[in-house]
């Protein structure tokens, strides 16, 4: 791991997944690009600070007819010391989700579960059992949330655990955001 100062300039780009954000961080040492899903909670702009990196590697993918070779550089944590929000030029790029998802290895006819062809029927004498009403809404936040603690009330906040899959976190985002939240990126939390 190798820490560094630099500025991290993020873009939030509108693709078909919905709204997506990438950055570049610019070091003494070169220019990276970060695709990781911690960027989903940043605004556009630029956020001066401290970023320890875990890993840098080359990278590359199809997009628009070209292959695309970059510098990534995955960010283990971020310390941001300043931070400018503002419109970033925009560039078309591809959802870091659409990539991640091509990279996948292909599953096999093995991997799939298989069918029956016989309808599934409810044994005789068993009453069916209904799930317990809950409102839609806590049904609904608590799948998105799982364990995070949503209070919804002026003060709180919410830290958003980023090792869960990239499209679970953009929904956790935009949900806060509905819900009047805003990202302090100097203290890598959702305000409300």
């Amino acid at each position: 791991m190798v820490k560094l100062e630099g500025t991290l300039k993020t873009r939030v780009i509108h693709g078909r997944n919905g709204d997506f954000s990438v950055g570049s961080l610019l070091t003494n040492i070169g220019e990276f690009s970060v695709k990781d899903p911690m960027l989903e909670q940043y605004s556009e702009g630029e956020y001066q600070g401290e970023f320890l990196i875990s890993k840098i590697f080359p990278s590359s993918y199809t997009w628009g007819g070209a292959v695309r070779v970059e510098i990534r550089a995955i960010l283990e944590s971020v310390n941001i010391f300043d931070s400018q929000e503002k419109a970033m030029p925009a560039a078309p790029e591809p959802d870091p989700l659409v990539i991640d998802e091509a990279q996948q290895p292909q599953k096999t006819h093995k991997d799939k579960p298989v069918k029956s062809d016989k309808p599934e029927t409810q044994q005789s004498g068993q009453p069916e059992t209904k799930p317990q009403a809950v409102s839609a809404e806590m049904t609904v936040d608590q799948a998105l949330f799982g364990s995070v603690q949503v209070k919804n009330c002026p003060g709180d906040e919410v830290k958003l655990d980023l090792t869960v899959d990239r499209q679970l976190v953009r929904q956790q985002r935009d949900k806060l955001r509905e819900l009047g939240y805003a990202f302090d990126a100097k203290r890598q939390l959702w305000v409300k």
